[in-house]
């Protein structure tokens, strides 16, 4: 379980807080000082019929292709937070932030397990597309309509107080993560000390077909990604 906690220790410092910390503080930046609803209404404006919910998915749409899976989640959970969309509406959002970042999808899996950065790239825009359709399918079931989206708030001068919050506010969510990280590192560990991985992969090796090797790694994707990897 030591060893297990220094893994993932040396993983959050290593990926997961320089990969992700720049795009939360980011984040916090677009929301507070209203640049989301700029971008909403810039989207909003040549397309009349576009609805509040589809115009406001554009800032986390595009904060979850750069940043990857958990900083499009934190910018819909930003508007809903500050009351520009609804939970509803956050929650049917939440599909179109189900993609990972370049970095890690290109980098990690494309270059480090294939081989091959244009295979990265592949899975990539793979990612993007499937986010894309996803919007089309659960947005529209949102029942909203078009409105006009509201003025920002002039928040330019209040910077003062704006940057201590988005910086506490993207290492508390750093932190969270490195937590959930560590923690299945240490249940994967323990889980393989006790004899459990290995039935799983047998289990999953009887019904699939594939090989012991890959099942193992698909029990650990299947439990944390980043860990199956």
């Amino acid at each position: 379980a030591s060893n297990a906690v220094r893994e993932g220790l040396n993983t959050c410092a290593k990926i997961i807080i320089p990969s992700l910390l720049p795009f939360f503080f980011v984040s916090g930046i677009i929301s507070s000082m209203g640049i989301a609803e700029d971008l909403a209404r810039a989207i909003q404006r040549p397309f009349i019929n576009i609805p509040d919910t589809l115009a406001y998915a554009c800032a986390p749409f595009i904060l979850g292709i750069l940043g990857g899976y958990p900083v499009g989640a934190a910018a819909i959970c930003r508007l809903v937070k500050d009351e520009r969309i609804s939970a509803k509406q956050g929650e049917r959002l939440l599909p179109i932030c189900n993609n990972t970042g370049p970095a890690f999808i290109i980098g990690a899996v494309g270059s480090g397990i294939f081989s091959s950065g244009k295979a990265g790239l592949l899975l990539y825009f793979c990612h993007i597309g499937t986010a894309l359709i996803l919007a089309l399918i659960f947005i529209p079931k949102s029942g909203d309509r078009k409105n006009e989206i509201s003025t920002s708030y002039d928040n330019y001068s209040r910077i003062d107080k704006i940057l201590p919050e988005c910086v506490k506010g993207a290492l508390d969510k750093c932190l969270s993560i490195c937590g959930f990280v560590i923690f299945f590192a240490v249940l994967r560990e323990i889980l393989t000390q006790l004899g459990i991985m290995r039935f799983i992969s047998l289990t999953l090796n009887n019904f699939t077909g594939i090989e012991i090797s890959k099942c193992h790694c698909l029990a650990y994707g299947i439990m944390e990604l980043g860990g199956g990897i």
